[in-house]
């Protein structure tokens, strides 16, 4: 696991030196590769590649990167969990290895077979290959999008890195926030490949090569594509044959994870998820799984003492620790540092703290992120069906009545679409049966889960409306509406938000977070598995519940599901107040050029009153308002 960056300059004539800003760029990088550096420089060509090491694999020097082999030259952060398999069939071909890295697989696979090679690849990866002889670059990212990969391209200047704070150490880097990231983030609280907050700054997609040839030219190639799974016919075979094969699946992908040369842990909240793959592994390997999680002296936040049972049930080596205001006070103003773009899932800082507390112990923690978007388990992949219905069906009174009672207002975040039918209530003009449908089942599904609406976007003072209307296909809309709602989070809030989430935190502190349940193999089988094997009497992950009764007695996880959350609340008004006047008074908003002032003195003044709507709202400018004042004063 590391960090990597690079410069490809076709303008390059000794402006800069180009060794000096690698070096800058690359030591922005530190806190996620505190092993070892390494670099490869060739200022004819404009070519700069960097790279920082946390040693997982081969701890010895042999390990170090860049890797070159013939005439290829590699960066690469991640892990290729069944590489000895594919090292193995490069030696029946001839190949001799130095070390016993991935690192080396991947180069001298990618020699062998070219881009093809990926494809036999089980892990996370985001890599970096400079062919000296055709002068082309080129990037490849992970199919699910765990390992982060940006690159930016201007007036023929490319870069490349894990992290977008490499890219300030360039002297010919331009930061213009780019408007339709700033929609992204303030809708979903997180900004969405391939855009990044800045102009002609892009995210690597999951599953895609980008290339840039030597003409300066950049293509994009899409290797995999989850949605290719959903559009294929749903497994034709009894529900025990498929839950055998899942928990085959699983207990192999589950295994291949602890692939280490150093300690492994695991992140144990107490749910479904985290519980199984604790369980598994518990039950498959040998010695005690470590274990960690974080909890809060506030009620209804704290699930410590769920993940305790289990914990003791399973007989683990568990640690706990409880988050405090303070711990909140004090990564607040480092989350702009950690996250390099505005990112509002407040459950980062909950993260953050688990992944210091298992860097006490172990140099790699496993975390069960993954199993709600692939086998039915957010809350709202129940709610929303319900809610739609009643859009479609009922007569525009009764759903008026509906939001004016507030039933609707917890579950269905933007109105706006739906607007101009409720305008119709006043005359009567709309009979039942007669509700228009709002555009496609996905569409809806999209609005329903954003933050800010097209309406709260224009009184906060956004014009630039942007959404991820732009990932849907004529394909996804023709799909049931259970897997249109399971494919587009993973499309959408699986990278852009859980994994960010996940990563960045665990990086930060110099820890390997890996993926289990994200394992291709797992990926493909769900995607194909019939929604009643998920969703069953009313069960959600009820599949997922079967295989875990084989291990855990059914009263440690049969409980109404419960997000990563914080008491968001109670801090803001309390111990982060402070923080809410400095930065969201009305002069440091005006500076930004952005926001409707007023607007925002409004959400703070509800707040002083301790009025909980639009909390939410409120958090998400201070976090932008966190991260502006850091990169762009």
């Amino acid at each position: 696991m590391c960090r990597i960056t690079g410069i490809r300059d076709f303008n390059f004539k000794a402006q800069y030196p180009l060794d000096n800003v690698l070096a800058k760029m690359r030591e922005t990088l530190i806190p996620g590769g505190p092993d070892a550096k390494g670099e490869f420089i060739d200022t004819g060509n404009g070519i700069a590649l960097g790279h920082r090491r946390l040693s997982i694999l081969d701890l010895s020097e042999l390990g170090n990167q860049p890797m070159h082999f013939k005439h290829l030259s590699m960066v690469y952060n991640g892990e290729v969990y069944n590489f000895k398999e594919i090292k193995n069939d490069l030696e029946k071909e001839g190949y001799a290895f130095t070390s016993d890295s991935d690192s080396e697989v991947i180069l001298k696979g990618f020699y062998h077979w070219g881009k093809e090679v990926v494809k036999r690849f089980r892990g996370m990866f985001a890599f970096a290959i400079w062919n000296h002889e055709t002068k082309n670059l080129l990037l490849c990212r992970d199919r699910v999008g765990v390992k982060p990969l940006y690159y930016y391209h201007h007036q023929n200047l490319f870069l490349f890195a894990s992290e977008l704070k490499s890219f300030h150490e360039h002297p010919q880097f331009k930061k213009e926030l780019s408007l339709k990231a700033v929609s992204l983030y303030f809708q979903h609280g997180y900004i969405t490949a391939p855009y990044s907050i800045f102009e002609n700054t892009f995210k690597v997609k999951p599953g895609s090569f980008v290339e840039i040839n030597n003409g300066g030219e950049v293509t994009e190639t899409i290797y995999w594509n989850v949605q290719d799974f959903y559009e294929k016919p749903k497994i034709d075979a009894d529900y025990i044959s498929v839950k055998n094969t899942l928990h085959q699946e699983l207990i192999e992908a589950f295994k291949l994870r602890m692939v280490a040369d150093v300690p492994v842990g695991m992140f144990l909240s107490g749910g479904i998820d985290s519980s199984l793959v604790t369980s598994i592994l518990q039950n498959h390997t040998e010695g005690k799984v470590k274990t960690f999680t974080i909890g809060f002296d506030e009620n209804g936040f704290d699930e410590s003492k769920h993940a305790k049972a289990t914990a003791n049930y399973l007989g683990t080596d568990h640690t706990e620790y409880i988050c405090k205001p303070k711990d909140a006070q004090e990564l607040l103003h480092q989350l702009p540092e950690i996250y390099d773009e505005p990112f509002a899932d407040s459950s980062a800082i909950p993260t953050i703290m688990v992944a210091k507390v298992a860097k006490q112990k172990v140099k790699v923690s496993l975390s069960a992120d993954g199993g709600d978007e692939l086998f039915f388990g957010y809350t709202r992949y129940k709610k929303f069906p319900s809610f739609f219905h009643k859009l479609q069906n009922n007569t525009l009174q009764k759903t008026a009545a509906l939001m004016a009672s507030g039933w609707a207002q917890p579950l269905f975040k933007n109105v706006a679409p739906y607007s101009k039918l409720f305008r119709k209530i006043s005359d009567g003009s709309v009979k039942a049966g007669e509700m228009l449908r709002v555009g496609n089942d996905v569409l809806a599904y999209n609005s329903y889960l954003k933050y800010y609406n097209n309406t709260t976007l224009n009184e906060l003072g956004l014009h630039s409306l942007f959404d991820h209307s732009f990932l849907v296909n004529e394909k996804m809309k023709s799909m049931d509406l259970a897997n249109q709602m399971m494919l587009f989070d993973t499309l959408t809030y699986l990278p852009g938000d859980i994994m960010t989430k996940v990563d960045r935190a665990t990086m930060f502190v110099a820890l390997e977070g890996r993926e289990p349940m994200l394992d291709h193999h797992i990926i493909e089988l769900a995607a194909q598995i019939p929604i009643n094997y998920k969703f069953k009497e009313g069960i959600d992950k009820y599949i997922l519940k079967d295989i875990l009764s084989e291990y855990l007695p059914k009263d440690l996880y049969d409980r109404p599901k419960k997000g990563f959350g914080i008491p968001l609340f109670q801090w803001l008004k309390n111990d982060l107040i402070n923080d809410i006047k400095s930065e969201l008074n009305k002069e440091s908003i005006s500076k930004t050029n952005l926001f409707n002032s007023d607007k925002v003195d409004s959400l703070v003044k509800k707040l002083l009153k301790e009025d909980q709507n639009n909390l939410e709202q409120l958090w998400f400018i201070l976090v932008f308002m966190k991260w502006y004042n850091r990169w762009m004063n």
